[in-house]
């Protein structure tokens, strides 16, 4: 990768002066381009391997590629572990609170299967989190506990 960043000079060797940075960056990227023609290294340019331009591609391309191989994987398997311990630790504050308006079995049956379930929600959180070696001391303290 090669780049030229002088900024433009006239004539006599003094840097010109613009009216605003855009204007100068402008006409930086220009210069820049017209030195890699005149020392003949326009095959450089045409390949992508000259300028700021191809500079800031090709850094643009190894940002991407970093965030689709490194950062989301690692990213997202962090929130499932996340989700996983925050999934157990709700199951573990127990049964939703229920009213005991109706007496009758339909109510009790409903208060059986919330139990059930919570065991159930309780179990998958501990298996989950056996496979996640981060967090195996904390499930061998909850299982000892339970």
């Amino acid at each position: 990768m090669a780049t030229s960043n002088a900024p433009p000079e006239d004539k006599h060797g003094i840097v010109k002066v613009y009216a605003s940075n855009i204007q100068r960056l402008q006409a930086q990227a220009c210069a820049e381009v017209n030195v890699f023609k005149e020392i003949d290294l326009n095959e450089l340019l045409q390949d992508g391997f000259a300028s700021h331009s191809a500079l800031v591609t090709r850094l643009n391309c190894m940002y991407v590629d970093n965030l689709k191989t490194a950062w989301a994987p690692n990213t997202l398997r962090r929130l499932a572990v996340e989700q996983i311990k925050l999934d157990l630790n709700n199951n573990l504050l127990g049964i939703p609170f229920v009213t005991f308006e109706d007496t009758s079995d339909k109510g009790l049956t409903t208060v059986k299967a919330a139990i059930v379930q919570v065991n159930k929600n309780i179990r998958t959180s501990l298996i989950c989190l056996e496979s996640s070696k981060p967090v195996k001391l904390l499930t061998a303290n909850i299982t000892s506990s339970i």
